[in-house]
């Protein structure tokens, strides 16, 4: 029996680096990196999430404009209208229960 480790086999999908220890300094700027592009991906993420629920707010709005409020909206015009709102309607809905079930896990 032979008594030589293989270390090739024992790591073949790891791998091992030897680096500098990191400095005090070069931690601090690390971390205020990460810190900033977190909180960089935090607000474009803020702000794709308020622009889709203003669009869909909008589109809500001059759906129920034409399904209810406007007299010369024709038969067709309202029934799109009403068809958009059922869809939104049923959109925010199974969002909101998604999200409430996704919290839960």
């Amino acid at each position: 029996m032979s008594q030589e480790l293989d270390v090739n086999d024992m790591f073949a999908r790891a791998s091992i680096t030897i680096a500098p220890e990191e400095t005090a300094e070069e931690r601090t700027v690390r971390l205020g990196k990460d810190d900033r592009e977190h909180r960089i991906e935090h607000v474009k993420g803020m702000i794709v999430f308020g622009l889709i629920v203003l669009a869909l707010v909008l589109i809500g709005g001059l759906c129920a404009y034409e399904a209810v409020f406007d007299a010369a909206a024709s038969a067709d015009t309202r029934r799109w209208a009403q068809t958009t709102l059922s869809a939104l309607f049923a959109g925010s809905v199974s969002f909101v229960l998604g999200q409430m079930t996704a919290k839960r896990k």
